[in-house]
Protein backbone atom coordinates (compact mmCIF):
# COMPACT_ATOMS: atom_id res chain seq x y z
CA UNK A 1 0.00 0.00 0.00
CA UNK A 2 2.39 2.56 -0.98
CA UNK A 3 1.85 6.04 -0.17
CA UNK A 4 -0.32 5.05 3.08
CA UNK A 5 1.18 4.36 6.56
CA UNK A 6 -1.45 2.43 7.92
CA UNK A 7 0.80 1.32 11.40
CA UNK A 8 2.66 3.95 11.68
CA UNK A 9 1.18 6.24 14.93
CA UNK A 10 4.57 8.52 14.98
CA UNK A 11 3.28 12.23 14.97
CA UNK A 12 3.30 14.34 12.05
CA UNK A 13 5.01 17.96 11.65
CA UNK A 14 3.19 18.98 8.53
CA UNK A 15 6.83 18.15 5.99
CA UNK A 16 6.09 16.55 3.05
CA UNK A 17 7.54 13.17 4.26
CA UNK A 18 5.21 13.51 7.31
CA UNK A 19 2.34 15.71 5.58
CA UNK A 20 -0.25 17.08 7.38
CA UNK A 21 -3.47 15.50 6.05
CA UNK A 22 -6.25 16.34 8.73
CA UNK A 23 -5.57 20.16 8.73
CA UNK A 24 -4.01 20.14 12.30
CA UNK A 25 -1.59 23.12 11.12
CA UNK A 26 -4.12 25.51 12.05
CA UNK A 27 -4.43 24.23 15.52
CA UNK A 28 -0.19 24.64 15.55
CA UNK A 29 -0.25 28.24 14.35
CA UNK A 30 -3.13 28.93 17.20
CA UNK A 31 -1.09 27.07 20.18
CA UNK A 32 2.23 29.81 19.00
CA UNK A 33 -0.08 32.70 18.75
CA UNK A 34 -1.42 31.80 22.09
CA UNK A 35 2.63 31.40 23.23
CA UNK A 36 2.89 34.81 21.88
CA UNK A 37 0.52 36.58 23.78
CA UNK A 38 0.88 34.77 27.04
CA UNK A 39 4.67 36.03 26.83
CA UNK A 40 3.47 39.27 26.01
CA UNK A 41 1.61 39.51 29.81
CA UNK A 42 2.80 37.18 31.99
CA UNK A 43 6.92 35.83 32.33
CA UNK A 44 6.10 32.66 32.89
CA UNK A 45 3.21 30.01 31.92
CA UNK A 46 1.31 26.53 31.72
CA UNK A 47 -0.70 25.80 28.24
CA UNK A 48 -1.98 23.24 27.87
CA UNK A 49 -3.50 21.64 24.79
CA UNK A 50 -6.45 18.83 25.67
CA UNK A 51 -7.74 16.71 23.22
CA UNK A 52 -9.01 13.01 23.42
CA UNK A 53 -6.56 9.67 22.34
CA UNK A 54 -5.74 9.76 18.84
CA UNK A 55 -7.47 13.30 18.06
CA UNK A 56 -3.67 14.24 16.75
CA UNK A 57 -2.45 16.31 20.29
CA UNK A 58 1.65 14.83 19.31
CA UNK A 59 1.09 15.82 15.63
CA UNK A 60 0.34 19.67 16.58
CA UNK A 61 3.02 19.58 19.44
CA UNK A 62 5.05 18.58 16.27
CA UNK A 63 3.81 21.35 14.25
CA UNK A 64 4.08 24.17 16.65
CA UNK A 65 7.55 23.30 17.45
CA UNK A 66 8.56 23.42 14.00
CA UNK A 67 7.29 27.06 13.43
CA UNK A 68 8.86 28.00 16.45
CA UNK A 69 12.26 26.62 15.10
CA UNK A 70 11.70 27.89 12.04
CA UNK A 71 11.34 31.51 12.90
CA UNK A 72 13.95 33.94 11.99
CA UNK A 73 14.76 36.63 14.86
CA UNK A 74 13.76 40.25 13.92
CA UNK A 75 12.02 43.31 14.71
CA UNK A 76 8.14 41.75 14.18
CA UNK A 77 9.35 38.15 15.01
CA UNK A 78 9.49 36.45 18.32
CA UNK A 79 12.33 33.82 18.98
CA UNK A 80 12.22 30.62 21.18
CA UNK A 81 14.32 27.86 22.02
CA UNK A 82 12.40 24.37 22.58
CA UNK A 83 13.13 21.82 25.25
CA UNK A 84 11.40 18.54 24.91
CA UNK A 85 11.21 16.50 28.20
CA UNK A 86 10.11 12.95 28.11
CA UNK A 87 9.11 12.78 31.77
CA UNK A 88 8.20 9.00 31.55
CA UNK A 89 12.16 8.31 31.99
CA UNK A 90 12.37 9.89 35.44
CA UNK A 91 10.58 8.27 38.28
CA UNK A 92 11.35 10.60 41.25
CA UNK A 93 11.68 14.45 41.59
CA UNK A 94 15.11 15.19 41.55
CA UNK A 95 15.67 13.08 38.75
CA UNK A 96 12.97 15.44 36.95
CA UNK A 97 14.55 18.08 37.95
CA UNK A 98 17.99 18.01 36.80
CA UNK A 99 16.37 16.90 33.40
CA UNK A 100 14.39 19.88 33.15
CA UNK A 101 17.09 22.22 33.70
CA UNK A 102 19.83 20.22 31.70
CA UNK A 103 17.37 20.10 28.82
CA UNK A 104 17.04 23.92 29.27
CA UNK A 105 20.45 24.46 29.19
CA UNK A 106 20.47 22.56 26.11
CA UNK A 107 17.91 24.76 24.50
CA UNK A 108 20.17 27.61 24.75
CA UNK A 109 22.16 29.00 22.09
CA UNK A 110 25.93 27.02 22.38
CA UNK A 111 27.74 30.73 21.47
CA UNK A 112 29.54 32.60 23.78
CA UNK A 113 27.51 35.04 24.38
CA UNK A 114 24.57 32.56 26.00
CA UNK A 115 27.93 30.52 28.29
CA UNK A 116 26.70 32.74 31.26
CA UNK A 117 23.30 31.90 30.95
CA UNK A 118 24.07 28.06 30.68
CA UNK A 119 26.20 28.15 33.25
CA UNK A 120 23.95 29.49 35.89
CA UNK A 121 21.20 27.92 34.51
CA UNK A 122 23.03 24.22 34.98
CA UNK A 123 23.95 25.78 38.55
CA UNK A 124 20.66 25.86 39.77
CA UNK A 125 19.94 22.25 38.55
CA UNK A 126 22.99 21.25 40.48
CA UNK A 127 21.92 23.11 43.62
CA UNK A 128 18.36 21.65 43.55
CA UNK A 129 19.80 18.03 42.73
CA UNK A 130 20.95 15.68 45.70
CA UNK A 131 24.77 14.92 44.95
CA UNK A 132 23.98 11.22 45.01
CA UNK A 133 21.06 11.94 42.02
CA UNK A 134 23.20 14.34 40.51
CA UNK A 135 27.04 12.05 40.31
CA UNK A 136 24.65 8.90 38.92
CA UNK A 137 22.86 10.78 35.99
CA UNK A 138 26.30 12.81 35.13
CA UNK A 139 28.48 10.13 35.66
CA UNK A 140 31.32 12.39 37.96
CA UNK A 141 33.95 9.88 39.44
CA UNK A 142 35.08 10.88 43.11
CA UNK A 143 37.20 13.46 42.47
CA UNK A 144 34.57 15.33 40.47
CA UNK A 145 31.94 14.49 43.46
CA UNK A 146 34.58 16.27 46.26
CA UNK A 147 34.75 19.23 44.45
CA UNK A 148 31.19 19.32 44.17
CA UNK A 149 30.88 19.10 48.21
CA UNK A 150 33.72 21.62 48.37
CA UNK A 151 31.47 23.94 45.62
CA UNK A 152 28.55 23.49 47.87
CA UNK A 153 30.08 24.15 51.46
CA UNK A 154 32.26 27.19 50.47
CA UNK A 155 29.98 30.52 49.78
CA UNK A 156 26.61 31.21 49.48
CA UNK A 157 25.50 27.89 47.01
CA UNK A 158 22.09 27.26 48.57
CA UNK A 159 19.38 26.49 45.88
CA UNK A 160 17.77 29.58 46.64
CA UNK A 161 20.40 31.72 46.22
CA UNK A 162 21.29 29.55 42.97
CA UNK A 163 17.91 30.46 41.96
CA UNK A 164 17.41 33.67 42.04
CA UNK A 165 21.10 34.31 40.31
CA UNK A 166 19.41 32.06 37.50
CA UNK A 167 16.08 34.07 37.31
CA UNK A 168 18.05 37.20 37.06
CA UNK A 169 20.38 35.79 34.41
CA UNK A 170 17.01 34.52 32.32
CA UNK A 171 14.72 38.04 32.60
CA UNK A 172 17.87 39.84 31.66
CA UNK A 173 18.24 37.28 28.72
CA UNK A 174 14.89 38.04 27.49
CA UNK A 175 15.28 34.83 25.76
CA UNK A 176 11.99 32.38 25.87
CA UNK A 177 12.71 28.74 26.73
CA UNK A 178 9.42 26.15 26.12
CA UNK A 179 9.38 23.31 27.65
CA UNK A 180 6.94 20.79 26.11
CA UNK A 181 5.65 17.24 27.63
CA UNK A 182 3.55 15.06 25.87
CA UNK A 183 1.04 12.46 27.21
CA UNK A 184 0.99 13.23 30.46
CA UNK A 185 -1.84 11.50 30.87
CA UNK A 186 0.01 8.35 30.64
CA UNK A 187 2.12 8.65 33.76
CA UNK A 188 1.46 6.85 37.34
CA UNK A 189 -0.55 9.07 40.10
CA UNK A 190 2.59 9.82 41.67
CA UNK A 191 4.89 10.50 38.45
CA UNK A 192 2.04 12.80 37.62
CA UNK A 193 2.45 14.35 41.05
CA UNK A 194 5.34 14.80 41.16
CA UNK A 195 5.83 16.67 37.57
CA UNK A 196 3.02 18.87 38.47
CA UNK A 197 5.18 19.81 41.62
CA UNK A 198 8.32 20.19 39.34
CA UNK A 199 6.56 23.01 37.40
CA UNK A 200 4.56 24.77 40.31
CA UNK A 201 7.33 24.79 42.75
CA UNK A 202 10.72 24.31 40.58
CA UNK A 203 10.27 25.22 36.86
CA UNK A 204 8.27 28.94 37.63
CA UNK A 205 11.39 30.82 35.91
CA UNK A 206 11.05 34.23 33.92
CA UNK A 207 11.27 33.57 30.48
CA UNK A 208 9.91 29.57 31.00
CA UNK A 209 7.02 28.73 29.77
CA UNK A 210 5.24 24.79 29.77
CA UNK A 211 3.19 23.44 27.11
CA UNK A 212 1.76 19.83 28.50
CA UNK A 213 -0.89 17.72 25.98
CA UNK A 214 -3.06 15.28 27.78
CA UNK A 215 -6.31 13.75 27.29
CA UNK A 216 -8.49 15.58 30.10
CA UNK A 217 -10.74 13.09 31.55
CA UNK A 218 -8.42 10.35 31.75
CA UNK A 219 -5.62 12.81 33.45
CA UNK A 220 -8.18 13.08 35.80
CA UNK A 221 -8.58 9.65 36.75
CA UNK A 222 -5.20 9.75 37.55
CA UNK A 223 -5.89 12.33 39.66
CA UNK A 224 -8.22 11.50 41.40
CA UNK A 225 -5.95 8.14 42.32
CA UNK A 226 -3.80 10.65 44.22
CA UNK A 227 -3.86 11.04 47.95
CA UNK A 228 -3.78 14.89 47.32
CA UNK A 229 -6.90 14.64 45.43
CA UNK A 230 -8.36 11.36 46.49
CA UNK A 231 -11.94 10.88 44.56
CA UNK A 232 -13.07 13.89 44.37
CA UNK A 233 -13.73 14.79 40.73
CA UNK A 234 -14.36 18.62 41.67
CA UNK A 235 -10.56 19.05 43.76
CA UNK A 236 -8.96 17.29 40.22
CA UNK A 237 -10.57 20.22 38.49
CA UNK A 238 -9.75 22.72 40.83
CA UNK A 239 -6.10 20.99 41.00
CA UNK A 240 -5.79 21.39 37.17
CA UNK A 241 -7.14 24.87 36.54
CA UNK A 242 -4.71 26.23 39.40
CA UNK A 243 -2.15 24.72 37.53
CA UNK A 244 -2.68 26.03 33.85
CA UNK A 245 -3.49 29.31 32.32
CA UNK A 246 -4.37 28.20 29.23
CA UNK A 247 -5.63 25.78 27.82
CA UNK A 248 -6.33 24.87 23.80
CA UNK A 249 -8.55 22.10 23.10
CA UNK A 250 -8.47 20.21 20.13
CA UNK A 251 -12.09 18.96 18.57
CA UNK A 252 -12.61 15.41 18.55
CA UNK A 253 -12.40 14.38 14.94
CA UNK A 254 -15.22 15.76 12.82
CA UNK A 255 -17.38 13.56 10.61
CA UNK A 256 -16.23 15.12 7.56
CA UNK A 257 -12.49 14.41 8.41
CA UNK A 258 -13.42 10.46 9.19
CA UNK A 259 -15.41 10.07 5.88
CA UNK A 260 -12.61 12.10 3.83
CA UNK A 261 -9.78 10.01 5.50
CA UNK A 262 -12.03 6.47 5.72
CA UNK A 263 -12.55 7.08 1.37
CA UNK A 264 -8.57 7.81 1.20
CA UNK A 265 -7.53 4.77 3.06
CA UNK A 266 -10.03 2.58 1.07
CA UNK A 267 -8.81 3.52 -2.48
CA UNK A 268 -5.38 2.81 -1.07
CA UNK A 269 -6.09 -0.11 -0.31
CA UNK A 270 -7.95 -0.91 -3.33
CA UNK A 271 -5.80 0.29 -5.77
CA UNK A 272 -2.93 -1.26 -3.77
CA UNK A 273 -4.42 -4.65 -4.46
CA UNK A 274 -5.69 -4.23 -8.13
CA UNK A 275 -9.50 -4.55 -6.42
CA UNK A 276 -12.35 -2.60 -7.55
CA UNK A 277 -15.70 -2.62 -6.32
CA UNK A 278 -18.91 -2.72 -8.21
CA UNK A 279 -21.96 -0.03 -7.01
CA UNK A 280 -23.39 -2.92 -5.75
CA UNK A 281 -20.44 -3.84 -3.41
CA UNK A 282 -19.76 -0.05 -2.52
CA UNK A 283 -23.62 0.01 -1.05
CA UNK A 284 -23.29 -2.73 1.09
CA UNK A 285 -19.92 -1.58 2.31
CA UNK A 286 -21.62 1.61 3.02
CA UNK A 287 -24.39 -0.18 4.94
CA UNK A 288 -21.99 -2.61 6.97
CA UNK A 289 -19.87 0.96 7.72
CA UNK A 290 -23.05 2.52 8.99
CA UNK A 291 -24.73 -0.13 10.99
CA UNK A 292 -20.79 -1.49 12.24
CA UNK A 293 -18.14 0.54 11.93
CA UNK A 294 -19.04 4.15 12.24
CA UNK A 295 -19.24 4.54 15.96
CA UNK A 296 -15.75 2.31 16.17
CA UNK A 297 -13.56 4.24 13.73
CA UNK A 298 -13.87 7.75 15.44
CA UNK A 299 -10.03 8.36 15.16
CA UNK A 300 -7.49 8.12 12.63
CA UNK A 301 -5.45 5.74 14.53
CA UNK A 302 -8.50 3.68 15.04
CA UNK A 303 -8.92 4.13 10.91
CA UNK A 304 -5.28 3.45 10.07
CA UNK A 305 -5.53 0.31 11.93
CA UNK A 306 -8.81 -0.76 10.43
CA UNK A 307 -7.44 -0.35 7.01
CA UNK A 308 -4.44 -2.10 8.10
CA UNK A 309 -5.66 -5.06 9.07
CA UNK A 310 -7.93 -4.85 6.37
CA UNK A 311 -4.97 -5.17 4.11
CA UNK A 312 -3.11 -7.93 5.98
CA UNK A 313 -5.87 -9.57 5.24
CA UNK A 314 -6.50 -9.20 1.72
CA UNK A 315 -2.96 -10.26 1.24
CA UNK A 316 -2.69 -13.43 2.67
CA UNK A 317 -6.34 -14.47 1.44
CA UNK A 318 -5.01 -13.06 -2.58
CA UNK A 319 -2.15 -15.51 -2.15
CA UNK A 320 -4.44 -18.59 -1.35
CA UNK A 321 -5.05 -20.86 -4.99
CA UNK A 322 -8.92 -19.97 -5.79
CA UNK A 323 -10.65 -19.42 -9.21
CA UNK A 324 -13.30 -17.20 -7.07
CA UNK A 325 -12.66 -13.68 -6.58
CA UNK A 326 -14.80 -13.77 -3.57
CA UNK A 327 -11.42 -12.77 -1.66
CA UNK A 328 -12.08 -9.59 -2.91
CA UNK A 329 -13.91 -7.49 0.15
CA UNK A 330 -11.29 -6.21 2.71
CA UNK A 331 -14.15 -6.21 5.17
CA UNK A 332 -13.46 -8.99 6.98
CA UNK A 333 -12.00 -7.84 10.56
CA UNK A 334 -12.53 -8.05 14.07
CA UNK A 335 -14.64 -4.88 14.26
CA UNK A 336 -17.30 -6.56 11.93
CA UNK A 337 -17.15 -10.09 13.14
CA UNK A 338 -18.42 -9.25 16.65
CA UNK A 339 -21.60 -8.71 14.90
CA UNK A 340 -21.80 -9.58 11.42
CA UNK A 341 -19.40 -12.19 10.97
CA UNK A 342 -16.41 -11.57 8.20
CA UNK A 343 -18.19 -9.69 5.68
CA UNK A 344 -18.19 -10.39 2.55
CA UNK A 345 -19.08 -7.64 -0.24
CA UNK A 346 -19.51 -10.39 -3.48
CA UNK A 347 -21.25 -12.94 -0.96
CA UNK A 348 -25.05 -13.19 -1.91
CA UNK A 349 -27.56 -10.94 0.15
Amino acid sequence: MPGERFFNDDPVDGSADAPDLLGRQQYARHAVELLHQVREQSESGVLALIGPWGSGKSSVLQMAIQHLKNAVGGASTRVWSVAELNPWMYSDLESLTLALFSEIRAALPDDGQWSELRRKVGAFGQAVSPLGKLTGLLGLDSSELIKLVAERVAGDTSASAAKRTAETALRQAGLPVLVVMDDLDRLAPEELLVVFKLIRLVGHLPNVYYLISFDEQTLLDVLQRTDLVGSNDQRAQEFLEKLIQVRLDLPAFRDRDIAAMTTRLLNALLDSHGVSMTADQEQRFSEAYFRHLQDRLRTPRAIKRYFGQAGATLGSLAGRSTSSTSWSSPFCGPVSQASTGCWDATAPN
